[in-house]
């Protein structure tokens, strides 16, 4: 209404439109690149929050990576009269979904959405996106298949070698689920190419009930070393998809000639694991003897193992693993003084409290034994015991390390081990020349190990690949041929395994340090 100064009024209606309130949001992801499983910061803003008046623009807001929800958190008011709302989530799939083949959070560039609820009618707020780039978690590989095999017979060259591997998220505070991952093994064969022998096979089994950050693959892997008397390969161990990691192990194939091992005694595990992981302080008994028959054509014999575990009462239950088929062995005599072997063979597991009404636990497991003999009487031997199921689950360590099992000194007892086969004299290369001399000045040594070479190749330079107790690469060095090799300094007390290359030959001797 409109009044002049006589008092006069004119009266009209005027259509008031009332806007949204416009806002700007934006959400950001710090870092911008992060690996799987690893922390990252949300951050979303909405500007301006809160207009006198209109009450805040929104109350929460949820994070998606992908479809896959991060979280919710509450957005609250910081001094510029923005709306703040900030969540740090580790990378990893929903606890509702652990294992979700979606990809949502594999590696690759994904899209980040900040979703706003609780948007109050008097704003106009936009759900904003930003790119996140998810690399590769690392891993850690522990080889825990077979290192040294025997071909069918001495008169074959055919033979099955069990390529067997534990993959474990990095230990990082941020830990993801490993079946995430796959394994591929090749065959390196030292002339830059890298044969495929079974090729992005999925982590799909755990080693513990339960924990996701530790899973198995194996294959057998079909070799024919054909005529020659032993072949030493090296076997590359990749893992991919949202892990990666990259790792060389050597395994020898080899003729046998007169193997046989034999032992009895026991230990006293304070480190077992598994589902029937033994109680510290109680006796592992163990007694084997296997051999060739006199033709070199099959293997005979079993391994009889016995452990207790005690029970919440105070009583003890006892079990034994029991070989039953299947058995294959490779032995090492490089060394004289620490001789060493590997027997493989399907298992039964059995509770044997009552020995005349023992309960079947399962069989066609898996048993692996690894044993060193040092000379009599038998205190410095060595064994470790490994009973597994098809799918890799640990059933018995009697020396756990974390990832794989690790050989003990026995408490009492003696091992013995046979062959008339040495890698040292013996291992041959991939191709077809001849295998050249390796020796050691002392062997085992005390501070610092040397390895010498006798080969006619004055030209070729010479690269040493150092290998620990459980096959794992530590490092390498490449020399003239006239030069030493030296090793020791810095590393513990153990068997190392020494790979020898120039130009189209390998060799390998283990060394032990005091």
């Amino acid at each position: 209404t409109a009044v002049d100064a006589c008092g006069n009024t004119s009266s009209c209606v005027q259509i008031v439109r009332v806007e949204k309130i416009n806002t700007i949001t934006s959400v950001t992801v710090t870092p911008s690149t992060q690996q799987y499983s690893d922390e990252v910061t949300f951050e979303a803003i909405i500007d301006p929050g809160d207009c006198p008046g209109a009450g805040l623009a929104a109350v929460k807001v949820e994070f998606f990576v992908g479809s896959q929800s991060m979280g919710t958190t509450d957005l609250s008011l910081n001094t510029d009269g923005n709306l703040v709302g900030t969540l740090t989530e580790a990378l990893l799939e929903s606890p509702s979904n652990p294992f979700d083949a979606s990809d949502e959070l594999g590696p690759g560039l994904k899209t980040v959405t900040a979703v706003f609820q609780g948007v109050n009618d008097n704003y106009n707020v936009a759900n904003p996106t930003t790119d996140l780039t998810i690399t590769q978690e690392d891993a850690v590989i522990d080889y825990t298949g077979q290192t040294l095999q025997a071909t069918e017979s001495s008169n074959s060259g055919n033979a099955t070698v069990a390529l067997c591997v534990n993959i474990q998220d990095i230990d990082d505070n941020y830990r993801g689920d490993i079946r995430n991952a796959t394994v591929s093994f090749y065959n390196r064969t030292g002339d830059g190419q890298n044969d495929p022998i079974a090729v992005d096979i999925p982590v799909s089994d755990l080693v513990l009930d339960g924990d996701t950050t530790l899973g198995t693959v194996c294959y057998d892997w079909d070799v024919d070393i054909n005529n020659q008397p032993a072949i030493a390969y090296t076997i590359g161990v990749v893992v991919n998809n949202y892990y990666t990691a990259e790792e060389n192990t050597v395994i020898t194939v080899y003729k046998p000639q007169g193997d046989f091992i034999t032992g009895g005694g026991f230990i006293i595990p304070d480190s077992s694991e598994g589902e029937y992981a033994s109680t510290p302080g109680l006796k592992t008994n163990f007694g084997f003897n296997v051999k060739y028959n006199k033709k070199g054509t099959k293997v005979q014999g079993r391994v009889n193992i016995i452990f207790r575990i005690e029970q919440p009462d105070g009583s003890i239950k006892t079990y034994q693993i029991k070989s039953n088929a299947k058995p294959a062995f490779g032995v090492d005599i490089a060394n004289p003084d620490e001789q060493f072997a590997e027997f493989t063979a399907k298992a039964n597991l059995a509770d044997v409290t009552d020995p005349l009404n023992p309960i079947s636990l399962g069989g066609n497991y898996t048993l692996k034994v690894e044993m060193t003999d040092r000379g009599e009487p038998g205190v410095d031997d060595e064994i470790g015991i490994n009973l597994t199921t098809n799918s890799g689950a640990l059933l018995y360590s009697s020396n756990w390390n974390g990832t794989s099992t690790d050989e003990m000194y026995l408490s009492g007892g003696n091992i013995l081990i046979h062959s008339g086969f040495s890698s040292t004299a013996t291992a041959a290369n991939q191709g077809d020349q001849p295998i050249f001399n390796l020796s050691a000045d002392e062997n085992p040594f005390d501070v610092q190990g040397d390895v010498n070479l006798e080969s006619d190749d004055k030209s070729n330079v010479v690269t040493y690949s150092v290998y620990d107790s459980n096959n794992k690469f530590l490092y390498e060095a490449t020399l003239t041929p006239d030069k030493k090799f030296k090793f020791g300094q810095g590393i513990k007390s153990g068997m190392y395994l020494v790979i020898v290359r120039q130009g189209d030959k390998i060799g390998q001797i283990r060394m032990v340090k005091k």
